[in-house]
């Protein structure tokens, strides 16, 4: 807490000082300098120049980004665009497919506890990966992903650091607001604007074509306007990855296990953390994004306007997930013993498994996975009508009504998991690099990962997952212009939204299971897994067209197989087509799906007033949320089996997962959210804030379901808790900003908050049915949610900088320090992060170089989060802690030319240093994740007229 006051007050010192010097500097020039004729800027310098006014005449701690023309943002993603500000970091999706970020986190808080509106609205944007889509997933059920959203939508972004009783509840820290043009606003009568381009991602090697047209036109009495806009982006992606899932903290039997009852040896192992997979993944997708915006605009009179918006997009998102992982785990609990052990802190950084002589147990040593998601896609869209209306020259109201609808579709997964059986297996972690391994047989000879023959079919079951976002909202608000005295007006308003959200999970069967006769066992259980029963139910596997690639994992510096085999697409779709299927009603996983309402009502006053030197905003927004929810509870198969009469009330029958009834939970809450903003112009030059409030963020609607999920193939489970309440936060922000110069401004700032209610998920073993295999139950690391306080303080500096002759440079940092109750930082904060963008433009030619880096942040919890070991009731450790991305930076290039006023060119380049970008458990000696994403370069050929 200490270190940022010590930023802040070193940042007040220095732009007081520098403040002062430049004063005494100007009060010896000439007055004549005020007289000069302004200079008109296009470009960089114009959509610089429009941010800093709106940031300078905002009475709270605001950050914005403009279009530098139409259709052409900063940056060619829209969240790339906003992490170039200070306090505002980007996040990836649950593919971690990092090649395009899609979730935007301000001054240290989860995306999702951030509110991103469109024009001042809701908007639903689903998500296209299997990990978001699901009821487990609780990362981005609340956040809005940018990834439907093209950039050439926008007209300028605006993202606000303190609360306002005016603006919408559920940014914790803050929230972002899109801003789309209006036809109005056009210059010219008709207008439009074309863009013909293509993008080249260098990994998965391939070049897709993208475009877009704007058309606008208004009346010559400027009382009626049209915009039209159309898209389509086509993008591929590819992300190369060596992953450790997990670890497991050897408990004394384990240990001796290993150590074939050496006592001695046993004990140096007892608590030491072992890994329990290697993974060589490759994830491939194409994203293939279109839609379009329409908005018409009626000024009839200078009293009423009237703006009708509708907006449609989806995001076509076929992907496909290559994963051959060491079993270890699997290994060392069919007795395999370990040599050559080495031990780093608390983990086990080397050695070697190897089969005792004479052992009868089968284990699973590697499973290779091919995952299929051939239906895979997203899609978002909103219409909303705004209205204003001067009631007089003193009373100004203002409505919106609208709907918004997103939706995640993962409509089947066909798939063919291999299994090698009984290897020996060896490795050694690396903290900077990835992790070297190998596989051998027996003898000691290397396993041929590229010859069908090496593998085994095994038994997997993968879902089907349909998520529905829907939103219905009101808003009505009026502002008084009360005139001359202490308040200059009274704004006041309400907002009712009514929210849905669906998730249904339908898990796959396979065809043979149901052929007539069937009565022998389908699989055969080993260690760790099930393989199918080739002889009683065949199923040949086809001999893959293909393998992974010859650059594969080329940017990972490791010694690990890279000649495994790989089927392709249309294989795998052969294969499901004939052999697998989901069945909507026998299916379905009640469970693992729900339903949720959310009603949210608000009532606001705030009073606008403005003192001469000093001025601002107080008001109060009093908050009523009702939360219900539907989640599904099995009954015992002793009570109700599966597919049979049940006669208990409201039972749900048909699946032969089981017989399910109904839960049904209610929660309300209330909020009073208080905020003060203050502006103080200290002279034309210094501009002062200061901010007290309590916001309010609401968990993902995830975590507020009681719906169970569960993975058989990696043994973890997860589920939600209902009686969640909202999370709340105190926010104090203290800042102070110069502008010394035209579009130069240095500015500091420091911040803190207080949390109650925040979620966290805590982590068990529990034994739970095998969906998989009805009837049979199995040990899962389960994740629950519960709510306990956080703190969080921080410090930024920002300076713009134009150094003459189209020269100029921004840079900012940002240091955040968080705690939870645990002590454990939250999730999603990083200490330090930074950014530097250097630019020339002149009349013809413009050009951007941007670096921003992010220190190492906390993503996922690992146990209870706590931080500190512990047993279960069975002598089992239990690992307790945080899975951290450790820091890393992302270099961007942007270049234009403009040939006419008309016609221009633009280049635009991403993740120029081809980041390999990792993570590790707990601590660093425990490296988990490796990705390489590659680079990807945009050509863009505009027209306007």
């Amino acid at each position: 807490m200490r270190a940022p006051s010590l930023h802040a007050v070193a940042t007040a010192v220095g732009l007081l000082a520098l403040h002062a010097a430049a004063t005494a500097q100007q009060a010896a020039a000439s007055d004549d300098k005020q007289q000069l004729e302004a200079v008109v800027v296009t470009g960089i310098r114009a959509s610089l120049e429009k941010s800093m006014t709106a940031k300078r005449n905002a009475n709270t701690n605001v950050e914005v980004i403009s279009a530098e023309d139409v259709g052409k943002m900063p940056d060619k993603n829209i969240a790339d665009a906003i992490s170039r500000v200070s306090g505002v970091n980007v996040q990836y999706g649950g593919a971690n497919a990092m090649d395009e970020a899609e979730r935007v986190a301000i001054r240290g808080t989860p995306p999702s506890l951030n509110l991103v509106t469109i024009n001042g609205h809701a908007v639903s944007a689903g998500d296209w990966h299997v990990g978001d889509q699901s009821a487990g997933n609780a990362v981005s059920s609340r956040s809005v992903g940018f990834g439907l959203l093209p950039s050439e939508l926008i007209g300028q972004t605006v993202v606000y650091k303190n609360q306002r009783a005016d603006l919408t509840e559920g940014g914790l820290a803050g929230s972002v607001d899109v801003l789309l043009r209006k036809p109005l606003d056009m210059r010219a009568g008709f207008s439009g604007e074309a863009a013909l381009g293509a993008v080249y991602a260098d990994l998965p090697g391939k070049t897709d074509p993208q475009a877009s047209v704007l058309l606008a036109w208004k009346s010559p009495d400027k009382r009626f306007g049209v915009i039209a806009q159309a898209f389509k982006e086509d993008r591929s992606l590819r992300r190369d990855g060596q992953e450790t899932f997990s670890y497991t903290a050897l408990t004394n039997a384990q240990a001796l296990s290993l150590t074939g009852g050496d006592a001695t040896a046993a004990a140096g192992l007892v608590g030491k953390r072992l890994p329990n997979q290697f993974n060589a993944t490759m994830f491939e997708g194409a994203r293939k994004r279109s839609g379009g915006f329409l908005s018409l605009q009626w000024r009839p009179t200078e009293q009423l306007d009237m703006t009708l918006s509708g907006f449609s997009s989806e995001l076509k998102a076929v992907n496909y997930n290559s994963s051959g992982f060491l079993t270890l785990n699997n290994l060392m609990a069919g007795g395999w013993r370990l040599s050559n052990a080495v031990v780093d802190g608390d983990v086990i950084t080397a050695g070697k498994l190897t089969r005792p002589a004479g052992s009868t147990t089968n284990a699973l040593g590697l499973e290779y996975d091919h995952f299929l998601r051939d239906g895979a896609r997203s899609t978002s869209k909103f219409y909303d009508l705004d209205l204003k209306y001067a009631v007089s020259p003193a009373l100004t109201l203002t409505g919106r009504v609208g709907s918004t609808e997103g939706a995640g579709y993962t409509t089947r997964q066909p798939n063919i998991v291999l299994a090698v059986v009984n290897p020996n297996v060896a490795w050694q972690m690396n903290r900077t690099r990835p992790t070297d391994w190998s596989i051998t047989d027996a003898s000691g000879k290397a396993i041929d990962l590229s010859n069908i023959a090496s593998y085994q079919l095994m038994n997997a079951n993968l879902p089907a997952i349909t998520s529905m976002d829907k939103e219905n909202y009101v808003h009505a608000d009026g502002e008084w212009k009360l005139g001359d005295g202490l308040f200059s007006s009274l704004k006041f308003g309400l907002r009712s939204a009514t929210h849905k959200r669906n998730v249904d999970v339908i898990t796959s069967r396979w065809t043979l299971q149901d052929a007539p006769g069937a009565t022998a066992p389908f699989t055969t259980a080993i260690t760790g897994g099930a393989l199918i029963n080739q002889a009683a139910y065949p199923m040949p596997v086809p001999n893959p067209a293909t393998a992974l690639p010859g650059d594969y994992a080329s940017g990972l510096d490791g010694t690990f197989p890279r000649n495994l085999l790989r089927f392709d697409q249309g294989q795998l779709a052969a294969f499901a087509d004939k052999y697998q299927y989901w069945d909507p009603v026998a299916g379905k996983q009640w469970n693992s799906g729900y339903g949720l309402k959310e009603t949210s009502n608000a009532l606001y006053a705030m009073g606008e007033f403005d003192a001469d030197a000093l001025s601002g905003n107080v008001g109060l927004r009093a908050v009523r949320t009702q939360v219900d929810t539907t989640s599904y509870t099995q009954l015992p198969s002793n009570i109700c089996p599966a597919l049979a009469a049940c006669s208990v009330n409201g039972a749900i029958v048909g699946s032969r997962f089981g017989t399910f009834v109904p839960a049904y939970t209610s929660t309300r809450h209330t909020a009073w959210l208080p905020s003060l903003n203050l502006r103080w112009d200290i002279d034309r030059q210094l501009v002062a804030r200061a901010s007290l409030s309590r916001s309010l963020g609401r968990p993902n609607y995830n975590e507020l379901a009681g719906a169970l999920t569960i993975n058989s193939n990696t043994l973890i489970a997860s589920m939600g808790n209902p009686l969640l309440k909202p999370i709340t936060a105190n926010n104090g922000d203290l800042s102070l900003a110069w502008y010394f110069a035209p579009r130069a401004s240095l500015s500091g700032s420091v911040f803190t908050q207080r949390l109650s209610n925040y979620v966290k998920p805590v982590t068990e073993v529990a034994t739970l049915e095998d969906p998989s295999a009805p009837g049979t139950t199995r040990q899962y690391t389960l994740t629950k949610r519960i709510g306990l306080d956080a703190r969080l303080t921080g410090a930024e500096v920002a300076l713009e900088m134009p150094v003459g002759n189209g020269f100029g440079f921004s840079s900012n940092a940002t240091y955040v320090s968080s705690r939870d109750a645990d002590g454990q930082p939250m999730l999603g904060s990083s200490k330090w992060t930074y950014n530097v963008v250097g630019y020339y433009e002149n009349d013809r030619f413009n050009a951007r170089l941007a670096w921003n880096w992010r220190d190492d942040y906390a993503y996922t919890v690992i146990g209870d989060g706590s931080g500190t070991t512990k047993q279960d009731l069975k002598g089992n450790y239990l690992i307790n802690g945080l899975h951290y991305f450790k820091g890393y930076g992302a270099l961007a290039l942007s270049l234009g030319y403009k040939f006419t006023d008309q016609v221009s060119v633009t280049f635009d380049a991403n993740n120029l240093n081809n980041p390999v970008r990792h993570t590790y458990m707990l601590t660093e000696n425990a490296p988990a994740n490796w990705y390489e994403s590659g680079r990807q370069y945009y050509v863009n050929l505009r027209m306007k007229f």
